[in-house]
């Protein structure tokens, strides 16, 4: 979603257990999207940002928007013109929808079976070490094998054997705490 000034999408896409690669807590947005805040943004480099996040659609509003998002904004209409690489599939007075072309897998070699709020479920037919189109958080909590901060802030995820496992997003006190003097870069099940 390309942020809006009354950042709409922020809460109720998520809260229709729709994913959002972008979110309300600038905090956490502004390091892992630098791109979108840093000035001369490019059709190229944001094309390259949306492949790297996995992103399939960008919802567009009407405005106005939040100032991170204006020069955003002006990328995707002109993209949405002059490229093949964002396709229209949906507009309306106050909204329009592009399909984003060529876009990745959330996980490289695996699929996604579910995808919510706090979880992301992932069916591995075989071990080994995947990437996941998130950005890392320590208060992400692997079920088997261990995660990790990947050199471009996403997710690395070691797993020990095939089948249904899952990442889920746990915040408790007692981890906020933790982090607060370890900052860890690696979870691990248990």
């Amino acid at each position: 979603v390309v942020d809006s000034a009354s950042h709409f999408g922020d809460y109720f896409l998520p809260a229709s257990s729709i994913p959002i690669v972008r979110g309300w807590f600038r905090q956490d947005d502004f390091p892992t999207n630098e791109l979108l805040y840093q000035g001369g943004l490019s059709a190229q480099s944001y094309l390259s940002w949306l492949r790297e996040s996995a992103v399939s659609y960008v919802l567009l509003p009407g405005g106005p928007y939040d100032f991170s998002s204006s020069e955003e904004a002006k990328v995707v209409t002109m993209l949405g013109r002059s490229s093949n690489c964002l396709h229209q599939v949906f507009t309306q007075k106050n909204l329009s929808i592009y399909r984003v072309c060529d876009q990745r897998y959330i996980v490289p070699g695996a699929r996604v079976v579910s995808f919510g709020v706090n979880t992301i479920a992932v069916l591995f037919s075989h071990p080994g070490n995947y990437r996941l189109s998130l950005h890392f958080t320590p208060y992400f909590r692997p079920s088997v094998g261990c995660i990790y901060m990947r050199s471009d802030g996403l997710v690395g995820w070691e797993v020990p054997k095939a089948g249904v496992q899952t990442v889920r997003f746990q915040l408790t006190v007692s981890r906020l705490v933790g982090e607060i003097f370890e900052q860890n870069q690696r979870v691990c099940a248990g």
